[in-house]
Parts: C-alpha cells; sequence; structure tokens
C-alpha cells in the first residue's frame, strides 16, 4: 500500500535522530561519572555531551507528536484497509448471489440425499451442490479406468522405452 510506504519513509529522518542520540550516550554517561568524580574532562567529551543532551531535548519535544500523528495516518490506512475488505467481501456476496439465482433457483435440495439440505448462499454449499449433481458422471468415467494417473505413467513409461530402443537402435 503506498500510504504504507509513505509512513515508513516519514520515520527515516526520526530514525537517524535516534542513532545519532544513542552513539553519544556513551560520552554522556562518561561525561556524567566525571562531573560526579568532580574529575577534569577534554573538550571533545564535553562538546559530545552537550550534542547527546540538545538530541534528547529535541526528541522529548519533538518525538510525541510526530509519533501521534504517525498513528492516526496508521489508523486511516487500517480503516481503509478494512472498508476495501468489506467492499471485496459484499462484491463476491453479491456474485455468489447472482450466480445463485441464475443457475441454481429452485434447487433446494442436493442430488444425494446425505446431504440433505444445501446452503447455496456459500460457496461451500455450491461447491458440495456442484460436486453431487456430477457424482454419476465421475463414476462413469472412473469405471473406464482412463483417468486413473497409474495408467497415464504406465503408457509413458512404455513410450519412454520404445523410444530408448528406436535410438539404441539408430546408434548401432
Amino acid at each position: 500500500m503506498p500510504c504504507l510506504a509513505k509512513l515508513l519513509e516519514s520515520g527515516v529522518n526520526p530514525r537517524k535522530v535516534i542513532l545519532k542520540r544513542d552513539s553519544r550516550a556513551p560520552d554522556y554517561a562518561r561525561y556524567f561519572t566525571l562531573v560526579e568524580q568532580k574529575r577534569p574532562m577534554d573538550k571533545p567529551l564535553l562538546q559530545s555531551a552537550h550534542d547527546f543532551v540538545a538530541l534528547h531535548t529535541q526528541l522529548v519535544e519533538e518525538l510525541p507528536p510526530f509519533l501521534e500523528g504517525y498513528m492516526r495516518i496508521f489508523d486511516l490506512c487500517i480503516c481503509s484497509f478494512a472498508n476495501a475488505q468489506a467492499k471485496y467481501h459484499s462484491t463476491v456476496q453479491e456474485k455468489i448471489e447472482g450466480y445463485v439465482k441464475e443457475y441454481l433457483d429452485g434447487i433446494k435440495r442436493s442430488p444425494d440425499p446425505q446431504l440433505g439440505e444445501i446452503d447455496l448462499g456459500t460457496g461451500r454449499g455450491i461447491e458440495k451442490n456442484w460436486r453431487a449433481g456430477w457424482q454419476p458422471f465421475v463414476d462413469v468415467i472412473e469405471n473406464f479406468a482412463i483417468t486413473k494417473p497409474g495408467m497415464f505413467i504406465s503408457c509413458r513409461a512404455v513410450l519412454l522405452t520404445a523410444n530408448a530402443q528406436r535410438a539404441n537402435l539408430r546408434l548401432a
């Protein structure tokens, strides 16, 4: 979703500031230790500690409003996605109802008495009814034994063997 890609892009700069702050955290901890012990410190350490405090202050001020906006935009994205899902679901439901009205109107019972009443308002019910309606034809085709996987494999093996024998005769 494009809006989620934009959200990810907008989080790059705050992440950089956080990483920069985190890289200066050890210097600040060392500075704080030296201040407590009242020991002298060098100028780069002092500058790094001041940078840490400045970055930390910036994050404390700017990060909460940024995250609030981020959450609002994310909520809008999720709502948009949920609405798209609901629209898709209702469209599919309308198509199923149209199919039922056009092709299955008047059929309330399955050809198979064991299945009993069928709910034709769902895809599963339509599939069960279709399978039950075509089962006699499937049984007839299976009696011919032409659709079994073993039959195809054995015929193919015979053809491959014959082709291999012809190739050997040509080479000799």
